[in-house]
């Protein structure tokens, strides 16, 4: 039985006993008068039955009553309120490793770029998403079904991606090298990196000896704004379009091969998140603690200045 159900419940339980209470039909099991005689009220009116309540008694049985009824409907309308401002959801693939691995959980604002009231489809846009905002969306090809990806690049901005390094307006994202990347087992070389897009650093992954080459899905939604190369892409998006792209940036399938995300199929930014195994260690998005990373000792390399 779900949460709101039981609350629900409960809601429906303590209005009636206090309506039941306030009429007299709620059983008194408390005082009983003195010699079964009525207990009589300082306005003369004696009440003539034996297990009545006096008032102070009767006021603290309805106060009972009210406060659990009361208590039950903040709960629903916190946790409605919270329903329709968050979205909780789990990580499924590697993707956006080492941001989020298989399994992990997060959460997603979903007012953090629009505004929708109850019971309404109807949206009111209060933000847009930055550079480096990872965020949640209705896949294009499949629109029932939900991805987490990073903003690279908005509307008007020209994107590239050549030799494994973000262009945007032709300006380079740089990338400093934090060592090897370790993690469960793999027969790959995966180098870390600290990427900066625009406020926002977080951790990318990149695999020694991947092809640099980007393959075009034949679902591509817009191919007249990508030109494809030998060593990789480029794309002018349009109005109202988002670039997105996975910090597993060899395992990733996204704007890079299947086009752009419509405004319309925002959901919100995801912030923070839960690792796998660890359901009450919560991290800020984007943060890192060098987990999984082994330093370089002799090098350090930097792509991108």
């Amino acid at each position: 039985m779900g949460f709101d159900i039981v609350f629900s419940i409960l809601a429906a339980l303590f209005a009636v006993l206090w309506v039941f209470d306030s009429l007299g039909w709620v059983p008194r099991f408390g005082k009983k008068s003195v010699d079964g005689e009525p207990i009589v009220h300082p306005d003369g009116q004696g009440l003539g039955i034996v297990h009545s309540y006096n008032k102070k008694q009767r006021r603290k049985y309805a106060s009972f009553f009210a406060g659990g009824f009361v208590f039950c409907i903040v709960v629903l309308c916190a946790s409605y309120l919270f329903g329709q401002w968050f979205t909780t959801g789990a990580a499924f693939g590697d993707s956006m490793v080492p941001t989020l691995t298989n399994s992990d959980r997060f959460l997603v604002n979903n007012w953090s770029y629009d505004l929708q009231l109850p019971g309404s489809e109807k949206k009111f846009r209060v933000g847009n998403p930055k550079l480096g905002d990872v965020v949640s969306f209705r896949y294009p090809v499949e629109p029932d079904k939900y991805v987490l990806k990073r903003v690279v690049a908005g509307p008007g901005d020209t994107i590239s991606y050549f030799g494994k390094i973000l262009f945007v307006n032709g300006k380079p994202a740089p990338q400093k090298y934090q060592g090897v990347y370790q993690a469960g087992e793999t027969p790959f070389i995966q180098d870390k990196y600290r990427e900066t897009l625009g406020d926002i650093e977080h951790s990318i992954i990149l695999r020694r000896g991947a092809p640099t080459n980007v393959v075009q899905f034949p679902t591509h939604n817009a191919p007249g704004f990508c030109k494809y190369h030998s060593g990789g892409v480029e794309c002018v998006i349009p109005q109202d379009q988002y670039f997105v792209v996975g910090d597993n940036r060899d395992i990733s399938a996204d704007s890079r091969h299947w086009g752009f995300v419509p405004r319309e199929l925002l959901e919100g930014r995801a912030f923070v998140k839960w690792p796998q195994g660890h359901p009450f260690h919560v991290e800020w998005i984007n943060t890192d603690d060098g987990t999984n990373t082994v330093k370089a000792s002799t090098e350090e390399k930097e792509k991108g200045k």
